[in-house]
């Protein structure tokens, strides 16, 4: 079986296959975070819509907090117009997940981290998880394939430690490194669904 370097050289003296490998490779970065992208949000707002006042109560506060003065959707802060409450017939209680899901970011791992900890504050685990560098590496790769083509500039060295005489080349993906980032996003996933669902539970029962 061929090591990873034994592989990209053989690929590398095959132009035109090496190409279509190269695009596979990134193809897969861009699906792997755009699930955890996806699955992210999703649990933020099912967490939210499902959570005890108590939760809701210190999102709103912690909301308010942190955003500017924009309104999004009818909403500012703790404040939603009356008409954008009729589409719900009035009635929020438990879709307060959905109504405020899009004040936030889930591009990036720090937008994620920023929404998860507006609901649990004071989750450590929540928070390592979502800090996780394999992650942010993971990102800074689909962000490089998707606005650059995948061909490295300063920037990019710079968030992920990558040498500056890389700049101006393609990013080099193994099918190993991909895998591994399926991994790292499923790590996460599994952890905060965990973390959720306790912090929740509790909630519950002190209720």
């Amino acid at each position: 079986m061929l090591r990873a370097e034994e592989k990209f050289s053989s690929l590398q003296r095959r132009p035109e296959i090496y190409k279509s490998y190269r695009s596979l490779l990134y193809s897969g970065v861009v699906f792997i975070w755009c699930s955890f992208e996806i699955f992210m949000k999703d649990l933020w707002e099912t967490a939210l819509n499902k959570a005890g006042k108590s939760v809701k109560k210190m999102a709103l506060g912690n909301i308010s907090k942190t955003e500017n003065n924009d309104s999004y959707n009818g909403i500012r802060g703790k404040y939603v117009n009356l008409d954008y409450l009729a589409q719900y017939d009035f009635n929020i209680s438990n879709k307060l997940g959905s109504i405020l899901v899009n004040k936030f970011d889930f591009t990036s791992p720090y937008g994620i981290k920023h929404a998860f900890l507006c609901l649990f504050p004071k989750s450590t685990v929540i928070k390592e998880a979502l800090e996780n560098e394999g992650l942010i590496q993971l990102e800074a790769r689909r962000s490089l394939i998707v606005h650059r083509a995948g061909v490295i500039d300063s920037a990019f060295c710079k968030k992920t430690g990558i040498s500056e005489k890389e700049i101006g080349t393609y990013l080099h993906l193994s099918d190993e490194e991909v895998f591994e980032y399926g991994n790292v996003t499923i790590d996460v996933v599994s952890k905060t669904i965990k973390a959720v669902s306790a912090i929740l539970s509790s909630r519950r029962k002190l209720a």
